[in-house]
């Protein structure tokens, strides 16, 4: 398969500015991303209800990427892993829903405690984790819906303009409460595919080792892109 295999992106239906870094800027990426948005997906219903209804759509959507000539497909917002098994098994190409998926091998890796960056803290359920088998996973979990600038802007819509200063001071906010809160963290995990523009401050802030979405995307598509080695 060519360097230029395209991956496909699931997203939800948002207006507001996706600046460099976000899986939806196709800057963040070197190889070419196909996108469908998921009319009526919004963060309110996927995020905070969990609406079990944007299957289906999803699942059109997953399959009308393949049909694009897609070599994967991933998703833009890390809470549509509650229907990681379902749509993998809807199509015939890799499909990784959320970064989450990242967070058994994250804690393999460093056999500490996971930090976790997500978009709603009280909307994360057990229900999310054992969907990636992380169940069992010692996590740290602090959340961005409090925080005026994430909660206007990306969870309800108000604004389509960011302030990209305003939000990366409620980021540095949050990453520091985590780590006076919990000084044993190994690693962090981004779910919020709104905040991977961040990561370089979050590594700074925290010297360990960051995931998201867009590591994980660069991994598959690595995978799928594979060259013979030079002699």
């Amino acid at each position: 398969m060519s360097d230029d295999a395209p991956i496909g992106v699931l997203c939800l239906q948002t207006s507001f500015d996706k600046i460099p870094g976000h899986i939806r800027n196709p800057a963040t990426f070197d190889f070419p991303v196909v996108y469908r948005v998921v009319e009526g997906a919004t963060p309110q219903r996927l995020v905070r209800e969990a609406d079990p209804a944007l299957l289906e759509p999803f699942v059109a959507a997953a399959r009308d990427l393949q049909a694009a000539g897609v070599a994967g497909i991933t998703g833009a917002c890390g809470f549509l892993v509650l229907f990681q098994a379902e749509l993998a098994a809807a199509v015939d190409v890799p499909l990784w829903s959320s970064s989450l998926i990242q967070l058994p091998m994250v804690h393999r890796m460093v056999d500490r405690t996971v930090g976790l960056l997500v978009a709603d803290e009280t909307a994360l359920s057990p229900r999310h984790l054992a969907a990636i088998g992380a169940g069992d996973v010692p996590v740290a979990v602090t959340g961005m819906a409090e925080q005026p600038e994430f909660r206007e802007v990306m969870l309800e819509g108000r604004r389509d303009r960011l302030d990209v200063d305003r939000l990366a001071a409620e980021v540095d906010a949050r990453v520091d409460a985590l780590a006076r809160a919990h000084p044993e963290l190994g690693a962090l995990l981004i779910e919020c595919t709104d905040l991977v523009p961040f990561a370089h401050r979050i590594q700074a802030r925290l010297g360990v080792p960051v995931f998201d979405i867009v590591t994980l995307t660069r991994m598959l598509h690595a995978s799928l892109t594979r060259h013979p080695y030079g002699r």
